[in-house]
């Protein structure tokens, strides 16, 4: 448990319908592929990017 919580990030629950696909045992699981400084991930046509400086936002 304790390496998911290094590699986990915090979302507002209001992502929870978003997220559903990537819901297992409780813990939302999300492939991300690296783009230079940014980590993004493609659900349902929106991506999603993760920064250090910014965190976890989608674009829709």
């Amino acid at each position: 448990m304790e390496l998911l919580s290094l590699h986990g990030v915090p979302v507002p629950s209001s992502w929870n319908g978003l997220l559903a696909a990537c819901l297992e045992e409780g813990v939302y699981f999300l492939a991300m592929r690296q783009e230079g400084e940014l980590w993004q991930a493609a659900i349902d046509g929106q991506t999603i990017y993760y920064s250090k400086s910014l965190g976890l936002w989608v674009e829709k």
